[in-house]
C-alpha cells in the first residue's frame, strides 16, 4: 500500500478509535459516502468493538427517514472584488437566509481569474430570491470607488 493510503488509514483508525460506539453507528449509517478506505478502517473498527451494525452501501429510505432534497440555486448578484462580496453574503446571513459565495477561494488564490469566472457569484436558494434581493436593495451599503457589481 502506497504511503498516502497508509497515513490517511492510519488517521482514520485514530479517528474511529476516538469516537463512541453510537457515534460509529451513526456513520455507519451513511456509510455509502465515505471513500473506500473510510469504509475499510469504520468496518474493522465495528467488528473490533463487535456493534450490532452494519455500513450501509445506499442511502435509507422509508418511514422515519429523514432526506435531504437537494435545491437549485441561483446567482443573484456577481462581485469581481471580495469585499462587497462578502458584505452582501453578511447582510443575507443576518437576515438567515442561507447563501454562498461561488467561485470565492479561486478568485482569492487568483485575482486575476475573476473576469474569467464570470466574478465572485452570491447565490441563493430559487425560493429566496424575491426576499434576497428586497433585504439586499434596502440594506446593501454603496459600494466604494473602483468595485464592480452586476445583477443576474
Amino acid at each position: 500500500m502506497p504511503a498516502p493510503l497508509q497515513d490517511e488509514r492510519a488517521r482514520l483508525s485514530a479517528r474511529y478509535r476516538e469516537m463512541t460506539d453510537l457515534e460509529l453507528t451513526e456513520l455507519a449509517e451513511t456509510g455509502y459516502s465515505l471513500t473506500e478506505i473510510a469504509r475499510t478502517v469504520l468496518q474493522s473498527e465495528i467488528s473490533l468493538r463487535r456493534l450490532d451494525c452494519s455500513l450501509q452501501s445506499v442511502p435509507q429510505t422509508g418511514p422515519g427517514h429523514v432526506s435531504v432534497t437537494p435545491f437549485e440555486l441561483v446567482t443573484i448578484r456577481s462581485f469581481r472584488d471580495l469585499v462587497p462580496a462578502h458584505v452582501a453574503k453578511s447582510v443575507l446571513d443576518d437576515a438567515r437566509i442561507d447563501c454562498y459565495l461561488a467561485d470565492e477561494n479561486t478568485i482569492r488564490i487568483n485575482w486575476f481569474w475573476s473576469y474569467a469566472l464570470g466574478c465572485v457569484k452570491l447565490r441563493v436558494r430559487k425560493e429566496d430570491v424575491a426576499e434576497a434581493e428586497e433585504i439586499l436593495s434596502r440594506n446593501l451599503p454603496e459600494l466604494p470607488e473602483g468595485t464592480e457589481e452586476s445583477r443576474e
